[in-house]
């Protein structure tokens, strides 16, 4: 969608030659795409069906596209949603963290039967349990912070709290580096204050 495209041409570079060191060269596509706006509307008819994209959307970076398809129930997440894979929450600030969930609670909504993370361990059913999942890593990353001092106390405890779970040293590590060891992230967009308070019960148990 337009409204994503200046993050996407903005990030593009640098998250390349930061991930090339470590998947490797040949595992990463290097052609960028034009990228253009839809048209007027963000719902496209395929075949007397309609496809819904919306655009501006929170994950782990601000923004995101999903894509919901009410005709067979469909839901593409993006990287909006995670199933059993530790998500990248460092990449957006604590209110931003807060708009990534209220997003989820809405969509959660829709009633979508078949559900499609962005990530995902492997064998797992794409049903609506990614967004449950999702919520509660959001509210478990607040309360680890809260509850932490240091990146090897936030690493560990998350690690108690998703034992199972993929991307484990990428998105776990990373968030712990970030948060709590002084790793710079320089992607992380932080720009969305937009004067409203966040819950007293977002941080709490």
């Amino acid at each position: 969608m337009a409204e994503d495209i200046p993050v996407i041409d903005e990030q593009f570079n640098s998250k390349t030659e930061h991930w090339e060191s470590v998947i490797g060269k040949v595992n990463l596509c290097r052609l960028k795409p034009v990228i253009e706006p839809l048209p007027e509307s963000n719902i496209i008819e395929l075949e007397g069906e309609e496809i819904i994209v919306y655009p501006q959307v929170w994950g782990d970076l601000k923004y995101n596209t999903v894509v919901w398809v009410p005709s067979i129930k469909t839901f593409i997440g993006s990287d909006v949603l995670f199933l059993h894979a530790h998500p990248f929450t460092c990449e957006v600030s604590q209110k931003g963290r807060y708009k990534w969930y209220k997003d989820l609670e809405k969509f959660s909504k829709f009633g979508a039967e078949l559900v499609v993370p962005g990530h995902v361990r492997q064998g797992e059913i794409l049903d609506g349990r990614a967004f449950q999942y999702t919520m509660d890593y959001i509210r478990e990353t607040e309360r680890t912070l809260e509850s932490t001092d240091s990146e090897k106390e936030f690493f560990y405890d998350m690690c108690m709290k998703f034992p199972d779970d993929v991307l484990l040293l990428l998105s776990n590590d990373m968030n712990a580096s970030v948060f709590l060891g002084g790793r710079e992230w320089n992607w992380s967009d932080m720009n969305d204050d937009d004067g409203t308070p966040l819950p007293r019960w977002w941080a709490e148990d």
